[in-house]
């Protein structure tokens, strides 16, 4: 494993390992060093990391998400359960309640039309129609910290915004 990838598990294992049991953090804990093993090529590993994830949250939203990590890892796998995950993905994505995800996201990142405006508007930003392959969860993760990059969906097109980190 080269030394970015080595650093990587680290610090993802750190994040595991420092987060209180049965909690959420537990849980993206998980959710991340899942991602990080589905986008080197480790399904095994990825599921494991997936069932332990699933097992904590209580997140629609999330439970939705690691299914449908589940059942691509299943697919490449070659195993047929990768149909009775995306069963599972349908049945909670059904019981997500859109307005209950709004004021969540709304709380969390604090964004209205408004700021969304002010910000486009003071040139502290990028916007751009989504990429076809872009997924929601995939733009609310925070790379880092140096840019945010939050998904919106406008007239019927999800729009990408990136909010740039100040100059220090």
């Amino acid at each position: 494993m080269n030394v970015e990838r080595q650093m990587t598990i680290n610090n993802l294992n750190s994040s595991i390992s420092n987060a209180p049991e049965g909690t959420e953090e537990l849980t993206l804990g998980f959710e991340g060093r899942s991602s990080f093993f589905y986008h080197i090529g480790k399904y095994q590993e990825c599921l494991h990391d997936v069932e332990r994830a699933l097992v904590i949250t209580k997140s629609n939203f999330l439970k939705v998400k690691l299914l449908y990590r589940k059942a691509e890892c299943l697919t490449y796998l070659g195993s047929s359960e990768n149909k009775n995950a995306l069963e599972k993905a349908k049945f909670w994505l059904k019981k997500i309640d859109e307005k209950k995800v709004k004021a969540e996201l709304t709380s969390q990142f604090f964004i209205t039309e408004d700021i969304i405006k002010n910000i486009m508007q003071s040139g502290k930003s990028i916007v751009k129609k989504a990429e076809k392959n872009t997924r929601i969860w995939d733009a609310l993760e925070l790379k880092e910290a140096e840019n945010t990059c939050i998904m919106k969906r406008i007239e019927g097109t999800w729009l990408q915004l990136v909010i740039l980190s100040q100059a220090k």
